[in-house]
């Protein structure tokens, strides 16, 4: 592909409706320093693409057989699987489970320094060990868990806000969410899949009268515990009566 030399940005030169793409500057070498390349009124002289990022990509597209996107995330992913062993989302949900495993001790259990444990079999979920068995590698990974909402009808789980907790504490910071989506955590326990399955197995029905006392997150187990979380956290909004409340069937 040609560029252009300017300090000016233009139009595409194909489309000629978007600006041209940026390059980098253009470097010149005095008394065998590298330094960048001024034009007449001593601006430095930047390099640009004469054609704009969608065009170029439409390129990319014609000669890949694909789209753009999937180039680009294989490019990426391979340099995160050679320096992580991960793909990028994958290493970015384990970043995220990371920040955000202290608050969830701390929901779940009442400590933000033990480890999560399955709230039904006292089983660990963190810091779990896998092994390959072709290669024979073992990779440790955070947390292994299933996010369980206690209000079940029909056998499956009733979701109050219509979200997905494992996509809530893989993505992102806990510490800035709505209080509806705290609210959403408050209402689920941490599980392993085997749990989960037993769990959906007791009854066709289920709601907070069904699990015990120990079984539920530390934070709704009394009105002090949840007051002490909405301090800490700064949840203010959340109110446990009606918290309580949507553990049951209306």
């Amino acid at each position: 592909m040609k560029r252009q030399d300017t300090t000016k940005q233009l139009k595409c030169r194909k489309c000629y409706k978007n600006p041209q793409e940026f390059q980098g500057y253009r470097y010149r070498t005095i008394n065998g320093v590298r330094v960048r390349a001024k034009d007449e009124n001593g601006n430095d002289i930047r390099i640009y693409r004469d054609i704009c990022t969608k065009c170029k990509m439409k390129k990319i597209d014609a000669r890949y057989n694909g789209s753009y996107t999937k180039v680009y995330k294989t490019k990426v992913n391979k340099e995160y699987l050679d320096k992580y062993g991960l793909t990028k989302a994958q290493y970015d949900k384990e970043q995220s489970l990371k920040h955000n495993l202290p608050m969830l001790r701390f929901m779940y259990q009442g400590d933000e320094e033990k480890e999560l444990t399955c709230m039904w079999s006292n089983d660990k979920l963190e810091n779990i060990v896998l092994k390959n068995y072709k290669t024979g590698v073992e990779i440790v990974k955070v947390c292994i868990m299933d996010l369980h909402h206690m209000l079940v009808k029909d056998r499956c789980s009733v979701k109050k806000s219509g979200q997905e907790p494992s996509m809530i504490v893989g993505k992102g910071s806990l510490y800035n969410k709505q209080t509806k989506t705290i609210a959403e955590l408050l209402r689920c326990i941490p599980i392993t899949s085997t749990s989960h399955t037993q769990i959906h197995h007791i009854n066709k029905d289920l709601d907070l009268d069904n699990y015990p006392e120990n079984v539920r997150p530390w934070a709704i187990r009394s009105k002090e515990n949840f007051e002490l979380f909405k301090e800490k956290y700064n949840y203010p909004l959340l109110d446990y009566d009606r918290l309580i409340k949507g553990l049951y069937h209306d």
